[in-house]
């Protein structure tokens, strides 16, 4: 594995450092108005979230995606070790309406076949598929909403270690960053957040041990899904 992932992952996301600074109580306003839209949210066209969590002997990427209009969700997990290999895996999973079935399709578990994936299929019904799509939905929702009550009450009980800078191009973006002092003084750890459209797209979380980034994207895509052989 590659030494230089800890340079590439720490870098700011240059685009949400631009913008003025305001005021935490800005912010607050700015959140508050982002939940407020984000209730107003009935479906997306596609998400994904991309996390990689780095120490300085692994590194693990979660990536999952919905592609709400074509019926079709997509994730992995990777994880890499370079201490114990044992623990180098990947598992990859996928769900999609084919031919009036449902299909759950996976690598997990899969070492015996040939195609290196099982899967199980139910006849399609429409309340079933509605449900797993209504849940997903749901679930981007819920994660914009934690992020939006996390760095509300990180306003709100701020103390003295903590030092908090928010800046913003327009009154639909917002980024924040957040950095944590030990009694020297130093900062020991350092939180970023980034919100474009009134939706959370970018979190950086990095301390002495690791680095933890997690992308999201919303709406259009120029990704297609891709039915996996098995």
């Amino acid at each position: 594995m590659k030494k230089a992932w800890p340079l590439l992952l720490v870098i700011p996301f240059l685009c949400g450092c631009s913008g003025r600074v305001i005021s935490n109580d800005e912010a607050y306003k700015m959140l508050t108005n982002f939940e407020t839209k984000l209730d107003q949210i009935t479906t997306f066209s596609f998400f994904e979230r991309k996390a990689v969590t780095i120490t300085p002997t692994s590194r693990t990427t979660v990536l999952y995606q919905v592609f709400f209009e074509k019926n079709f969700f997509h994730s992995y997990t990777v994880n890499e070790d370079e201490e114990v290999k044992e623990n180098n895996t990947v598992v990859e999973k996928w769900a999609f309406i084919r031919d009036g079935m449902i299909y759950d399709v996976t690598t997990e578990g899969a070492d015996e076949n040939p195609k290196g994936k099982i899967y199980t299929a139910e006849t399609y019904e429409q309340s079933v598929w509605e449900a797993r799509i209504k849940s997903a939905v749901g679930s981007v929702k819920s994660a914009n909403k934690l992020y939006i009550y996390l760095l509300k009450n990180q306003i709100n009980v701020r103390d003295s270690s903590e030092v908090i800078t928010s800046r913003s191009l327009n009154d639909s973006s917002l980024y924040q960053k957040v950095e944590s002092k030990n009694q020297f003084n130093k900062v020991v750890r350092t939180k970023t957040y980034n919100f474009e459209n009134s939706l959370v797209t970018e979190i950086t979380d990095k301390d002495d041990y690791s680095t933890r980034t997690i992308k999201f994207q919303y709406k259009i895509t120029t990704q297609e899904p891709n039915i996996p052989d098995f």
